[in-house]
């Protein structure tokens, strides 16, 4: 009964982060190696990662998790979304993980591509497909593949984060100016990334 109760203790005192993608799971991870000092008094759990693109499945588990968790994030790619034709049911799914105050749901689109093109420059065309924003970032990492377990993406991009947050929260900006011009959320093909915040959330910048 002990081992339970400091087990739960444990969980309560952790951050769990749900990753959708290899790509991110390995971002993640790196960026916890990469900042252990930063993040000493901060026990971060990148798993479990959900494979399959199932953005919906991420979100249930995250409802599930935040009980037992300091905070709950979830690392979402939209294109999949969109491609699936689930965006009304992810909107609902989305909005009843959001009613926990520990979870925090981290979106990017099309994809988390995005995020790394941010390091370089910021991206004001539309861009309907994930394949399209990896063109974009083998302009810069030539060598760049999805998901590469031998490659440290976080360390290398690391000295260009203040301005991918610049970036990221500029076309946060440009995006909700056109939705309030009544465009639809779903019909909204700029591309954002959402990552800045759990950075900022982790106090890495």
């Amino acid at each position: 009964m002990a081992k339970r109760k400091n087990k739960i203790r444990d969980l309560k005192s952790s951050t769990l982060i749900l990753c959708e993608g290899e790509s991110e799971k390995q971002y993640i991870i790196r960026l916890k190696s990469r900042e252990r000092e930063a993040l000493r008094y901060l026990k971060i759990d990148p798993q479990p990662y959900i494979p399959q693109g199932d953005a919906i499945s991420i979100l249930n588990k995250a409802i599930e998790e935040a009980e037992y968790r300091k905070n709950v994030y979830c690392l979402i790619d939209l294109d999949q979304v969109h491609t699936q034709q689930k965006f009304d049911k992810y909107i609902i799914f989305k909005n009843k993980a959001l009613m926990k105050s520990n979870i925090l749901v981290i979106e990017s689109y099309p994809c988390f591509e995005t995020w790394v093109k941010f390091h370089y420059e910021l991206i004001t065309k539309e861009v309907c497909v994930c394949d399209s924003m990896k063109d974009e970032v083998l302009k810069h990492i030539v060598n760049y593949e999805k998901g590469d377990k031998g490659f440290d993406l976080y360390s290398h991009l690391k000295p260009l984060l203040p301005i991918a947050v610049t970036n990221a929260k500029s076309a946060e900006n440009n995006r909700n100016k056109i939705l309030e011009l009544n465009t639809k959320e779903k019909d909204c093909r700029l591309p954002f990334s959402d990552i800045y915040q759990l950075i900022e959330a982790l106090k890495i910048v």
